[in-house]
């Protein structure tokens, strides 16, 4: 396998939109019929994976990269046609899981992985997934190569026309939680009705993280709002929903008729930290999660509501949108489930290292203004050569599981004799080794130790009663 299958074998990435075969950008493209696959395990040539989430900035970022990996790179790539829900659904899809939407089966270890890229990935929405999976597949956990080089941010947004009329008739600001008081204000009269939403558009309770049971179960716990919950047959907790697809929050629950609709997409983005806020600071809400993007779009664009959003994205740039400010994040609140103060900034890694801190809202708002996503991915490109002609591999630099190897295959312990990376194989390890650059190389396992697994970091020592005499042995005697 050579270093670029181990580069991008088990890193997380997310995809572009498609486009014709024949399009090329640069006028120095490698041509298809000149491309290389990878291979499988066994030895079959695939293209290389692409896997994409269902937002803006993941399609523009991953439109850049497949430009690079194709045309620069020179190797065949597939696009997966179905995109994330979430971002915890990239570790699934990058281990193979064959439903990697699905928020309780996602069918793992069935086949081996046909994805292998993701860049945009919120990666600490899924930390948990990860420390799931050294468990049950340790060897496909995805390798986080670096940030973006900026950060996501999520919340509650309000539309500028909203609030602008709310603080022309009587100087309320619905960008502050404290706007959102029944005591002194009545919020729900700059808003639509929940009924002015159709059923259709949204999902069921069950089939979103409401029917998750532990962040329902961290609700329960540092709200104490029993009244919002049910307790399943299997003795988790669930979200108590109206007409299945609505939850209400302690403020309006008596009437539905006034609460404030807020809409999420995905699975149910941010839901949880939606439901603590809703709760703790009394604002009159419903949430629903819209089933489709197209739906999410539809809803917030024709209706008077809240909703989640995050930058970087331009979906909803037209609106001027604004945040609601809640009380300032609490790190040790959060790491504790309680997530009543403001979300903090998310971390978003990469497989194709780049710093888009100062462009990528700009890129996205090329988009949002009409230009193909495809052509704005293609002009950056064009423009930054120098940029993106520094983030290409040296085939010698291997990562953690793989080591260098000779044009044959073979592993070797010096890059003046390598050519590539290959994955260590049994009885064997990856060692860190340093000499123009830091890369590793698979040395075999000394006696009275073994390894059988592939991509391994470290031999384990045989049990009292066993041993191996020589070296690179897979098990103890």
């Amino acid at each position: 396998m050579t270093f670029l299958c181990g580069l991008f074998f088990r890193v997380t990435i997310c995809l572009l939109a498609s486009r014709s075969a024949s399009t090329t950008c640069l006028p120095e493209a490698i041509p298809e019929f000149e491309r290389a696959f990878i291979k499988t395990l066994d030895g079959t040539d695939i293209p290389i994976g692409f896997f994409q989430g269902a937002w803006e900035s993941s399609y523009l970022t991953s439109d850049i990269a497949r430009i690079l990996v194709e045309e620069v790179l020179g190797y065949h790539t597939w696009i997966h046609p179905e995109d994330g829900r979430s971002a915890v659904t990239s570790p699934y899809a990058l281990a193979g899981c064959l439903d990697f939407n699905n928020a309780t089966n996602q069918q793992c270890g069935i086949n081996e992985t046909r994805l292998h890229v993701c860049v945009d990935c919120w990666s600490a929405s899924y930390a948990s997934v990860v420390e799931e999976m050294k468990e049950t597949f340790p060897h496909l956990i995805p390798v986080d190569l670096g940030s973006m080089g900026y950060e996501g941010e999520e919340s509650m947004y309000v539309t500028k026309a909203v609030l602008q009329q709310a603080l022309d008739a009587e100087g309320l600001a619905l960008d502050f939680y404290r706007g959102y008081n029944l005591t002194h204000h009545n919020p729900k009269q700059y808003f639509d009705s929940i009924d002015t939403i159709n059923l259709a558009d949204l999902f069921p309770c069950e089939e979103t993280d409401f029917y998750k049971p532990e962040s329902m179960a961290a609700y329960a716990r540092w709200t104490g709002d029993a009244a919002g919950l049910q307790v399943l047959a299997n003795g988790n907790y669930a979200a108590k929903c109206h007409a299945g697809k609505w939850w209400i929050s302690p403020q309006c629950r008596s009437d539905t008729s006034t609460c404030i609709p807020v809409i999420t997409a995905g699975v149910g983005w941010k839901l949880q930290a939606m439901m603590f806020w809703s709760t703790t600071y009394g604002l009159p809400t419903a949430i629903a999660v819209a089933n489709s993007w197209g739906n999410y779009v539809a809803i917030v664009s024709t209706t008077r509501s809240l909703y989640y959003w995050w930058v970087p994205d331009a979906t909803f740039i037209t609106q001027q949108p604004h945040s609601i400010t809640f009380p300032p994040y609490s790190a040790t609140e959060w790491a504790q489930g309680n997530m009543r103060t403001a979300a903090s900034g998310t971390y978003i890694s990469k497989a194709v290292s780049s710093n888009f801190a100062n462009q990528v809202m700009d890129l996205l708002l090329t988009i949002a203004s009409g230009t193909l996503r495809y052509d704005v991915a293609c002009q950056w490109v064009r423009d930054n050569k120098q940029r993106w002609q520094d983030w290409l591999p040296i085939e010698t630099n291997c990562i953690t599981g793989f080591g260098l190897a000779d044009a044959a295959g073979n592993f070797v312990m010096d890059r003046a004799n390598a050519t590539s990376c290959e994955v260590c194989t049994p009885g064997r390890y990856s060692q860190e080794y340093l000499d123009t650059g830091v890369t590793r190389r698979c040395v075999l396992c000394v006696p009275g130790t073994s390894q059988e697994k592939s991509a391994a970091t470290s031999c384990t020592p045989c049990q009292p009663g066993s041993y191996t005499d020589t070296d690179g042995r897979e098990t103890c005697n």
